[in-house]
Order: structure tokens, then C-alpha cells, then sequence
């Protein structure tokens, strides 16, 4: 039987959950030893990737991708935040920006699996496809 890296990360957690330091230490070390004698230590990244994300579900955290045409303004940035936390009832989110001159304007918000297109670009080529209909 083979087992995902989504399959250790969830495992992990659930064997640290509630743990004292001194507890996941141990854990931890008896992880690690059980991925060498598996040969699955190739496997760390995409394991330590789930593991996070399972913490961050965990603890309310969402983290999100806006693209802008322009340097994303802190206020525009409290929006965006206060947005997604009412929408995915998080407790926090965390945004990493980008900036993308090719979108025109507005904003591209991608957060989880979900897109949020808000871009002129993306307007556009919506309204490309009911015209050619």
C-alpha cells in the first residue's frame, strides 16, 4: 500500500496534536525515522507543504494570492482581508501580492482552490465570448 504525502501529513499531525514540546520531539524523530526506513524522505517537502496546510486550516488561517496591475495600497489590502475572512469565516488571512501589469486593472484574488477574477482583462474577455455567441 502506498501512502501520500497528504496521507503523513495528516497522520503527523494528528500524532502531534495537543502534544507538549518534549512529546513532539519525539514524534517528530520517530516520523523522520519511520520516512528513512521506508525510503520516503523524498517525499519531506510535499509532506511538510500538507502538514502546514492542515495547521493553517486548523487555526482559521487562509492564505490568498492578489494580482493587481499596480502595487497593491494597505487599504485596498484591509479590504481584501476583511472580504475573505467574511466569505471563508477565517480568523486571519494572509496575503501575498503580486503584481501583474497585464490584467489592466482590478484584481485577481486566489485563495485555497478558488479564483476570484475581478480583473478588467478578465471582464473583457468575458465579453468577448457573449459577443462572439
Amino acid at each position: 500500500m502506498k501512502i501520500t504525502p497528504k496521507q503523513y501529513a495528516k497522520a503527523l499531525y494528528e500524532s502531534v496534536e495537543g502534544k507538549d514540546k518534549k512529546e513532539i520531539k519525539v514524534v517528530v524523530k520517530n516520523f523522520a525515522q519511520l520516512l528513512i526506513a521506508h525510503r520516503q524522505e523524498n517525499k519531506l517537502d510535499e509532506i511538510i507543504k500538507y502538514f502546514l496546510k492542515i495547521v493553517d486550516e486548523k487555526e482559521g488561517r487562509v492564505k490568498a494570492k492578489v494580482i493587481t496591475a499596480k502595487p497593491l495600497d494597505s487599504r485596498m489590502a484591509t479590504e481584501i482581508k476583511k472580504y475573505l475572512i467574511n466569505l471563508v469565516n477565517a480568523r486571519e488571512v494572509i496575503l501575498e501580492s503580486k503584481v501583474d501589469p497585464r490584467i489592466l486593472g482590478g484584481v485577481i484574488i486566489q485563495y485555497k482552490d478558488k479564483v476570484i477574477d475581478g480583473s478588467l482583462r478578465g471582464r473583457l474577455e468575458k465579453l468577448g465570448e457573449v459577443m462572439r455567441r
